[in-house]
């Protein structure tokens, strides 16, 4: 019981600390286990498109110099 309870504190810790963060999602449910990268990589590289696309958004809005980066991300694979 107590493990079931120490696992969901540490859940709603986790959820709280991402909505805190402005556009961040708490991605649960990746059957995965601790090794996500190997069993869904597909998941983890759509999440780092998003992000790395955000940021270059986020830049090209701000209008920072970032030596031409204010482009769009060319997707390289599926």
């Amino acid at each position: 019981a107590f493990g079931k309870l120490l696992f969901q504190a540490v859940l709603d810790a986790r959820s709280d600390l991402v909505s805190q963060v402005p556009g961040a999602r708490h991605i649960k449910d990746t059957h995965s286990g601790h090794y996500i990268h190997q069993v869904r990589p597909k998941l983890v590289i759509k999440s780092i498109r998003e992000v790395v696309g955000a940021a270059r958004k986020k830049a090209c809005a701000l209008g920072s110099k970032n030596h031409g980066q204010c482009i769009e991300a060319v997707n390289h694979g599926p």
